[in-house]
């Protein structure tokens, strides 16, 4: 639920630079000579799409995920970096790569172009993306978290399928393999459970729109940007306010590659969590007097079990007793979800 925390990556290093900038180099030169024997078929009814990808301390990641992105069968306008302040080699990185992607720009038959915005201070990854927002110029946006990757058809699958669909779905979501790094485990998450996503949207969030979310760049102008106050929750934030303009499309292929290790991020997430409910409150009320109960149960649930593995005793405690208070069999119920889960769900160890 939310967007993964950026967490600092120890290892990053010249010669990951230095291995990525030759990947990027062979895989433009495939697609120069691609491009050669391809039928020029360039319309006014091409969509522009730009890619916002929130950087912190991701050096040795952020080469796969541009990778990814210059792989794409669907032209791809722009790229924008972000870097939230990073404190390793994150911008020698992607300077290294623009400059890779500058001296060959004529093997960019789309015209993709790579910039780099750098913040002074770490405003977190809402400030990031918003600050890509605001830039961009394609009629797409579309989110890309700096450690994770696309698969090649992403773009072309999502535009096809907004293209068929009805006006009042302004943007799409797709199923995703998800690796667990610290439990060494591989989930494909086809997202088929939703009977209506755009219900059980007000429940929970595990669509990781971070690195699956393609939209509309005008329904930000309705929507508004990311709540920057948000530290954590804040995608599923973004979430419950375009559902008040606009329904959710999911298409359940396999389309990206989301890539988890957990941080630190309780506190960050024990201090969203009142700020986000006080912010969809009244759109809890409207659910029932149980319902709204259970979700916020649930929600300082995961709060107490994220403090857990952090072993804060005392904090874990008090999560605990808040989600008790809400609901006392928050326990219960989250086990048997635990156990669907696993019948749902095919994992690879």
């Amino acid at each position: 639920m939310g967007s993964k925390q950026e967490t600092t990556v120890q290892e990053s290093s010249v010669q990951e630079s230095s291995v990525q900038e030759t990947k990027i180099q062979e895989m433009m030169a495939k697609k120069t000579a691609a491009e050669g024997t391809a039928t020029e078929e360039t319309t006014a009814e091409e969509l522009t799409v730009s890619v916002i990808i929130p950087a912190y301390n991701r050096a040795a990641t952020i080469g796969r995920a541009i990778q990814s992105i210059l792989k794409q069968t669907h032209p791809v306008h722009e790229i924008i970096i972000v870097d939230d302040a990073s404190t390793d080699t994150t911008v020698d990185v992607v300077k290294a790569l623009h400059d890779t992607m500058k001296t060959k720009s004529n093997a960019l038959s789309f015209s993709s172009s790579l910039s780099l915005i750098q913040h002074a201070t770490n405003n977190g990854a809402a400030a990031a993306r918003n600050t890509g927002i605001k830039v961009a110029k394609g009629q797409y946006i579309a989110f890309l978290d700096s450690d994770d990757e696309w698969a090649p058809h992403k773009l072309e699958r999502q535009l096809e399928f907004l293209k068929k669909s009805s006006e009042e779905i302004q943007m799409v979501c797709t199923g995703f393999t998800l690796n667990i790094l610290d439990d060494k485990k591989v989930i494909e998450n086809r997202l088929l459970h939703h009977r209506d996503i755009n219900q059980s949207i007000y429940e929970g969030c595990d669509l990781s729109p971070g690195s699956t979310l393609l939209a509309n760049r005008d329904i930000f102008d309705q929507v508004g940007l990311f709540d920057e106050k948000l530290s954590r929750l804040e995608d599923w934030d973004w979430l419950l306010r375009y559902r008040q303009v606009g329904r959710i499309g999911v298409i359940h292929e396999l389309l990206a590659t989301i890539y988890n290790q957990r941080g630190r991020q309780g506190d960050a997430l024990k201090r969203s969590v009142p700020l986000f409910i006080k912010n969809h409150m009244s759109t809890f009320n409207q659910l029932g007097f149980l319902k709204k109960r259970a979700i916020i149960a649930n929600m300082w649930l995961q709060v107490g079990g994220t403090l857990l593995r952090e072993k804060k005793i005392v904090s874990t405690a008090a999560a605990l007793f808040i989600a008790f208070f809400w609901d006392p069999f928050v326990i219960f119920k989250y086990y048997l979800r635990s156990c669907e889960t696993a019948d749902r769900t095919r994992l690879k160890q």
